[in-house]
């Protein structure tokens, strides 16, 4: 708890001038060794004045998209890849984490696994040698299995706050949130969800649960958003549906940037 008050009276100080805030440097691939033979990439965009890390874990087969020589920003359909230009317009270093060199599929049964959790880990370690801004973790759909997997095991106390969007909820689904050990859960945690979110192993229907189990967050709130559903096409569990916030981009990117400056909680 003195750990998260800390960070936020840095953010809120700091925040307070962030109409005068410089621009981020161009971003760069990064690559740690997290075991023996294998490399985890991760494309960062660093500030001298960030007062957070927003470490984003995007969902399906996970990476970070493509990166095309010249190009600022790798290229990606996901919803916190593709807004983290977006995110980058705020006092935030932003991490987009990639994927192991010896897995080419980020599948469930692995976002829970001890390996995937140890290689995410030492990638933390690495961004806390980086920058000492809190590190905030956000998931989207896949993702947030990661992000919650981190978040319950952190006993180097790496994880400053949680932010999930679109989550796994499904009870028959492997890490599905409402079934983890949520109640390990002991930084601020945003759950974020789309009201029509139509795809099956993520309804709103399940976001209470979620609620519940965080039992020891010391701030926890649920926002419900709605809006792009005109705009939604393909599967209803891919980026481009309302699952993936298409249309309202900036809306929940704001939603969640505030929210990282000052939690509040609501439910």
């Amino acid at each position: 708890m003195k750990r998260f008050l800390v960070s936020l009276a840095l953010a809120l100080v700091v925040s307070a001038g962030a109409a005068n805030a410089q621009q981020p440097a161009p971003g760069q691939t990064y690559s740690v060794e997290t075991r023996p033979g294998v490399q985890v990439p991760y494309f960062a965009v660093w500030r001298d004045d960030a007062v957070a890390t927003l470490v984003l874990f995007s969902g399906g087969a996970g990476g970070f998209g493509r990166l095309e020589p010249g190009a600022p920003w790798p290229r990606s359909n996901n919803f916190l890849l593709r807004s983290a230009p977006l995110f980058a317009q705020q006092p935030f270093n932003i991490v987009l984490m990639g994927r192991a060199s010896d897995t080419r599929d980020l599948d469930l049964s692995i976002r829970i696994g001890a390996t995937h959790l140890a290689d995410n880990q030492a990638v933390l370690r690495a961004i806390r040698q980086r920058s000492v801004a809190p590190i905030w973790l956000v998931g989207t759909s896949r993702g947030t299995v990661s992000v919650a997997e981190l978040a319950i095991h952190d006993p180097e106390h790496l994880v400053s706050g949680l932010v999930v969007t679109s989550s796994i909820v499904a009870p028959r689904a492997t890490g599905a949130l409402p079934t983890l050990d949520l109640a390990r859960v002991q930084v601020p945690t945003l759950v974020v969800h789309h009201e029509h979110d139509a795809c099956r192993l993520c309804s709103p229907s399940g976001v209470p649960w979620i609620m519940r189990g965080l039992t020891n967050a010391p701030i926890k709130a649920r926002q419900l958003v709605s809006g792009g559903e005109e705009q939604a096409t393909g599967d209803a569990c891919e980026a481009l549906h309302t699952h993936g916030y298409i249309g309202i981009e900036p809306k929940v990117v704001e939603l969640i940037s505030q929210w990282v400056l000052k939690p509040t909680a609501l439910e």
